[in-house]
């Protein structure tokens, strides 16, 4: 797996439905999928959006390439329990960094649970999860078993 961007930052609803379309038409190997949080207003999150893609489009930014998917997540456990397979794949060479992304970089290694919520590293890691084979986690103190890393692609 491979991280191009980190587009993580404090924005607008609609700059950040924006963002996250000319990112996913940006990447070389059109992005297929927008994942989204939807613990806190998803349903506004995916209007959003598709908003901004329906926006994209009537401007012909998106050159006639359909909108990638919506993907939700729902954060029902703690940061630790969703980070802990992420790592785990890190730690065994399987995602990589394309370019350099110091703010996140910074997160993902220095974050400790208990500390302020690292939005970079969360996004990250929902990302990652559903990117992720199950079946790749070969290493660590046993099988996730309670679908932490149970992705979809």
């Amino acid at each position: 797996m491979y991280v191009v961007a980190d587009r993580s930052n404090r924005m607008g609803a609609d700059t950040r439905g924006h963002e996250a379309c000319r990112l996913a038409l940006e990447t070389d190997a059109d992005a297929d999928a927008i994942v989204i949080e939807d613990n806190f207003g998803g349903d506004m999150a995916r209007q959003i959006v598709t908003q901004a893609w329906k926006e994209l489009a009537d401007k012909g930014e998106t050159r006639g390439r359909l909108m990638p998917a919506i993907i939700e997540v729902h954060a029902k456990q703690g940061k630790r329990l969703r980070a802990e397979p992420i790592a785990q794949l890190y730690a065994q060479g399987l995602v990589h960094h394309i370019g350099e992304h110091p703010r996140l970089e910074g997160q993902l290694v220095t974050w400790i649970p208990g500390m302020d919520s690292p939005d970079r590293m969360d996004a990250a890691v929902h990302a990652l999860t559903e990117l992720a084979d199950p079946a790749a986690v070969s290493t660590g103190s046993g099988a996730y078993d309670d679908q932490r890393l149970a992705g979809r692609r």
